[in-house]
């Protein structure tokens, strides 16, 4: 959750330059990130190409709370937040994510906690 908030922070500067550049609404541009935990399997997947990556559930559900976090927004499954007992979230929202059987809670990741 500390990388997740260290973009948040590295991306903003960066960011309003952006919305300001093209004269942009500076709460329209931003990253969003989804964090969930679990276990994955990694190596190459391929046969045409050499492409290492990560596949499986827990990566699934990272990408899908990712595709639902706003701009500056860092969206966290309640099987992460429970690994970090100190999180300060801000709020929690329960979404229906494709793929996903049953609605997930998502905790808000409060930028400055």
């Amino acid at each position: 959750m500390t990388a997740a908030l260290d973009i948040q922070r590295r991306c903003k500067a960066a960011l309003a330059a952006l919305a300001a550049r093209f004269n942009a609404t500076p709460d329209k541009l931003g990253i969003g990130v989804g964090i969930h935990s679990g276990q994955v399997e990694i190596g190459e997947f391929s046969t045409v190409r050499s492409d290492f990556t990560a596949i499986g559930g827990t990566v699934n559900m990272a990408a899908r709370l990712e595709s639902q976090a706003a701009a500056g927004e860092i969206l966290v499954s309640s099987e992460s937040a429970a690994l970090a007992p100190g999180l300060v979230t801000k709020s929690t929202r329960s979404l229906a994510l494709k793929g996903i059987e049953h609605p997930v809670l998502a905790h808000v990741l409060i930028a400055g906690g």
